[in-house]
Formats: C-alpha cells, structure tokens, sequence
C-alpha cells in the first residue's frame, strides 16, 4: 500500500512538474522570470529551507545586523525562483537573443577541446547547459538525480538539449566520466554542496567536506579546470566569468580543491543573494 501511494504522490509530482514547465514555456522569458520571483518571495519563508539559510548566513556573516540577513534572503528566493521560471525557456532561446542576454568574460584566451568545467549553485546554474551550445563543447554534466522519475525525465529534457549528456553521481557515473574524459569530451559539475566522503578543506572559514574529484580528473588527464560563475546582473541578463585552473602532476587535489572553494567563497561573498543558502553545506 505505501509503495502505491509513493507512486501515486510521484505521478501528481510529476503532472505538476511537467504542467509548469509547459506553462512557462509559453510565456515570454522576462515575465516567466518575474512569475517566479514572486511565488518563490511568498512561499519561500514558510519552507523548512529558510531556517537553514538562516542559519548558515549567521555562520557565515556574524556581522551583519538581521535586517541584512532577511535582505539576502529575499534576494535569495528573487534569484531562485527566476532561475526556476527562466529554465523552461533558456535551453530554446536564439543564438542572437541569447548573445544579447548573457555577456562571457574569460580570464584567458580560450576553452581547451577537453576540460572539467566546475561551478555553484550560483547566479543561474542553469546557463551552464545553454552556453555549451553556443560554445560547441558539448557538456557531460554531472547530476542527483531525484527519486521521482518523472521529474527527472522533466531535468534530462531541460539539460540534455542541445547535445548536452547527463551522468548520475556514483560508480556507475564515474566509470562513465573517464570514458568521456578518454575520448576527449568535457565534464561538469556542480561542486558547492557537503560530499561526506570528500577531502577536508575550509569554506567561509569553517571545515567543510568537498569533491577533490575535479582536481584528480585535471591532474590525471592534464587537463584545465574551468570555474564559472553564472552572474545575475538585472532580470534576465547574466555575465558569466570564467576563469582557468591549470594542474600539473606534482599539484596536490587537495591544495587545488581548496583553491576552487576559496574562488566559490569570494564570489558568494560579493552577491551573497544568489547563493542557494539552503544547502546544508557545513557540519
């Protein structure tokens, strides 16, 4: 009987998931993003997750005064909930619209043909399965997928346009990133939230445990590391920087994780409002 009503609960969780989506997917991109905003403002304080933002932002800033906390927490769901009424469209749009929402700022001359290309729940994230299209270099994203299969089918249709693949986190996943990586492909992967079984490192100055996985990956196929931040500048217009780590076999994956947080930290640090605070990164 339970597992009845679980399967039940999953095919309304999906119907909804896939309702919405088809929903946003008609409006135009600037008002499915404001949409979002809004329900994600009311919504958001009464969800479970807002204590945790709470309390990581009073870890993580001890000097701000609570009116500031509650200001990045407004900014927090704003930035969330466009990013959630932006997805059904962004994956669709033109090359020319596309190019005129979203600016690229490299701190180098170019993109290698293969690289792990690393970032946060930043900005919107999401921008990460679009810019591969433009930028010919098709990505193996790396992702949880949900217990319900419904919505998962609703995230493999978003993320996989265009080209993009999708691998699922464990064994099976990791067998399938260094096929990827021998044939030359690029991988990436969002790598801000607690792996218990990861490397020791610090973040906002407080122990937390991190994937090293994009370090050894650098390391083992002499391969960059591409770190992106996803900006929000205003609405629906983004600056995404990049900027490259390069290895080499003497590097240690633990100094270079560490170096990949501290690059996270500091842009979280200057637009703390479009973090995901929710995550239980810490403890």
């Amino acid at each position: 009987m339970a597992s009845i009503l679980r399967h039940a609960r999953f095919i309304i969780e999906g119907a909804v998931a896939w309702t919405a989506y088809a929903f946003l997917r008609m409006l135009p991109i600037d008002i499915a993003s404001t949409l979002g905003a809004f329900i994600m403002k009311i919504v958001g304080p009464h969800l479970k997750a807002y204590k945790i933002a709470r309390s990581n932002l009073s870890k993580c800033f001890p000097g701000k005064s609570e009116s500031e906390i509650n200001a990045i927490i407004t900014g927090m769901w704003d930035n969330l909930g466009r990013t959630i009424g932006e997805s059904a469209s962004i994956i669709h749009m033109s090359s020319a619209e596309f190019n005129k929402r979203v600016k690229v700022v490299m701190e180098f001359k170019k993109f290698e043909k293969s690289g792990i290309y690393v970032s946060g729940h930043l900005g919107n994230f999401e921008l990460a399965a679009r810019i591969s299209i433009d930028q010919q270099s098709n990505l193996n994203l790396v992702y949880r997928p949900t217990n319900n299969k419904y919505v998962n089918m609703l995230i493999k249709h978003l993320r996989e346009c265009g080209g993009n693949k999708l691998i699922p986190k464990g064994r099976n996943g990791l067998i399938q990133i260094l096929k990827v990586l021998d044939n030359g492909g690029n991988i990436g992967m969002l790598v801000d939230q607690r792996m218990n079984d990861g490397v020791d490192t610090k973040f906002f100055d407080m122990p937390a445990k991190t994937t090293a996985l994009p370090a050894k990956l650098a390391i083992k196929y002499n391969i960059p590391i591409y770190i992106g931040f996803m900006k929000r500048n205003k609405g629906c217009n983004f600056t995404i920087h990049f900027k490259e780590l390069r290895l080499s076999k003497n590097d240690d994956p633990i100094e270079a994780t560490q170096k990949i947080n501290d690059i996270l930290e500091q842009w979280i640090r200057d637009f703390p409002e479009q973090w995901f605070w929710v995550h239980k990164r810490w403890g």
